[in-house]
């Protein structure tokens, strides 16, 4: 009889031990609609894009920002540069293997101190009190040396690029040895980054989150945030759910099943589907609820800017990427997003209910969603969602027949108003044909 083996595989544990700052496949990169959404435009961080030409001017001001970094503490460099020493076998287990043989320890330390202390010197002044000027008037060197220009590039895209990363661990390590409220400031950063809105009852939570998901770099820490609200599902859950969204109800393959669904914001108001704003900002906090003659969609306020195509892009790529946990958030909340934007007005909807937060015109919003290439990954969206719920209330006659009722006359106070008034001169209309052909009796005769 041959034995059996039994191998008890733990494997939230052997994910966190694969995870890697990785570089973008290149499929992602030949099929890139975001013009360069994968490269810094000012500033490398890490040793990927290390040397670059095009990068060397950003050099002059990382030397400025280590100064700025240590004015008015007790220990100089040598202090910093041992603490990252003292990681920096750690430090190069996060880079791709051979991504980091050309640099010696002290030079790869060096590198890992000059980036993060940069970094550090742009989170931070942009996360402390305004109306404490002096406490910002030693980062105004390093932001004339680098104009207004590049520095909103640099934080609004350089920072959260998948290839441009400094470990998560080394930040927070050396923002903590400098700052008291170093976990603070980077709490209220990445706040910031996801909402342009610092959540003052969201960050006890926020901080205690980020400490337990441990994120190995900038990037997934801001994932983290964005999709923080429910814990993630486990890869068989994942899998049953993917498989129920593709199969019929004999269990044979069905991909029309998936294709089938509404298209637009614009299509689910006209068939009595209203929209606002969830409480929570999780991209997670999508929730349809279906009532008699008309349906409620939460969805959670998001803020996008400029910078936000290129920062969905890589969390697109970073989900993608071998060795993560095979949690798709981002690309089931782009993927249910580009559905409900198709044109300027399903902008103006969600808009107008604050739920797109933005600077932009409708049209360039629009334009953002659709070149987000989410390549057409089989997720467990449908799910998530509830797109079976907003799929059979949308499918309602009886419902749609109600919304078009209500669009016609109960739109606007206006048509509510006209529709009062022409019942009224209806009945008065019918009393007058009534007595015109039965006339009253006198009762004197």
């Amino acid at each position: 009889m041959n034995p059996s083996y039994s191998v008890d595989i733990d494997i939230p544990n052997l994910l966190r031990i694969l995870r890697k700052i990785h570089k973008v496949p290149p499929l992602i990169r030949r099929e890139d609609r975001s013009s360069g959404a994968y490269d810094p435009k000012v500033a490398s961080l890490g040793p990927y894009h290390h040397g670059k030409p095009e990068l060397q001017p950003c050099e002059e001001a990382k030397r400025l920002a280590l100064q700025i970094f240590l004015k008015g503490h007790n220990h100089g460099q040598e202090f910093f540069q041992e603490k990252v020493f003292e990681v920096i076998s750690e430090a190069r287990d996060y880079y791709i293997e051979g991504s980091t043989d050309e640099y010696t320890n002290e030079e790869f330390a060096e590198m890992m101190l000059l980036d993060s202390c940069f970094l550090i010197s742009l989170i931070y002044p942009s996360t402390v009190n305004l109306l404490e000027p002096q406490r910002h008037l030693d980062y105004v060197p390093l932001l004339l040396l680098l104009g207004s220009l590049a520095y909103s590039s640099i934080l609004g895209h350089d920072v959260f690029l998948m290839e441009n990363q400094i470990p998560f661990k080394i930040l927070m390590l050396l923002i903590t040895l400098r700052y008291e409220n170093g976990r603070d400031s980077m709490s209220k950063f990445l706040q910031m980054t996801a909402w342009d809105k610092f959540d003052e009852q969201l960050h006890e939570d926020i901080k205690q989150r980020l400490e337990d998901s441990s994120p190995v770099h900038l990037l997934e820490a801001l994932r983290t945030i964005l999709v923080w609200e429910k814990p993630q599902a486990s890869p068989l859950q994942i899998a049953e759910r993917t498989a129920r969204n593709y199969t019929d109800e004999k269990g044979n393959v069905d991909f029309l099943k998936h294709e089938k669904t509404f298209r637009s914001a614009k299509d689910l108001k006209a068939k009595g589907i209203f929209f606002r704003p969830s409480s929570s900002k999780s991209f997670k906090a999508i929730n349809f609820n279906s009532f008699a003659f008309y349906g409620k969609l939460e969805l959670p306020p998001t803020y996008v800017s400029g910078f936000s195509k290129a920062v969905f892009a890589n969390l697109i790529a970073y989900e993608i990427c071998p060795n993560h946990s095979f949690d798709w958030s981002v690309i089931c909340y782009v993927n249910f997003m580009k559905k409900l934007i198709d044109s300027p007005a399903d902008v103006k909807e969600l808009r107008e209910k604050r739920i797109l937060l933005t600077p932009l015109t409708d049209e360039d919003v629009v334009r953002l969603y659709k070149d987000l290439n989410t390549f057409e990954m089989v997720t467990a969206d449908n799910d998530i969602y509830e797109k079976q719920k907003i799929q059979q209330h949308y499918d309602s006659k009886t419902k749609t027949w109600m919304a078009q009722l209500f669009y016609i006359y109960f739109s606007s106070p206006w048509t509510v108003v006209a529709w009062i008034v022409g019942v009224f001169v209806l009945i008065l209309t019918v009393l007058q044909t009534y007595f015109t052909i039965n006339p009253k009796s006198d009762s004197g005769r």
